[in-house]
């Protein structure tokens, strides 16, 4: 599924922020399992392997310019309450997962920036 958000920025001068894009995951009817990623995408991986593999959710930025996390559920929603910024790192042994994408971005005053990402249930062998 492909996502687009647009900031609009109505104020007289710019704004900046950290855009996020997060959620714990429950991939499988398992809320544990291990984080993967590859070229910028991040991926919850299931501890509950079926006939059909593990199932996995998986971000894929489709605007530069991003940072992604895999982690404990609790790290993540800390780290976005104290707008911190992604590490690009996963956790590769089984816990409770959650994950996440961040663009620092700038809205130009009267103006609007797009950020776009698809999000996407795999099976992985």
């Amino acid at each position: 599924m492909s996502t687009k958000i647009t900031l609009t920025n109505s104020s007289g001068s710019a704004a900046q922020l950290i855009l996020y894009h997060a959620f714990d995951c429950y991939p499988g009817d398992s809320d544990t399992g291990t984080g993967t990623s590859s070229n910028g995408s991040v991926s919850c991986v299931s501890d509950n392997v079926t006939a059909n593999g593990a199932a996995t959710l998986k971000l894929t930025p489709l605007t530069g310019g991003s940072k992604f996390v895999e982690e404990y559920f609790d790290q993540l929603w800390s780290d976005i309450a104290a707008q911190g910024r992604f590490s690009d790192t996963v956790e590769p042994t089984d816990h409770d997962t959650a994950e996440g994408l961040a663009w620092p971005v700038t809205v130009p005053a009267n103006g609007s920036v797009t950020v776009q990402f698809t999000t996407d249930l795999l099976f992985t062998q």
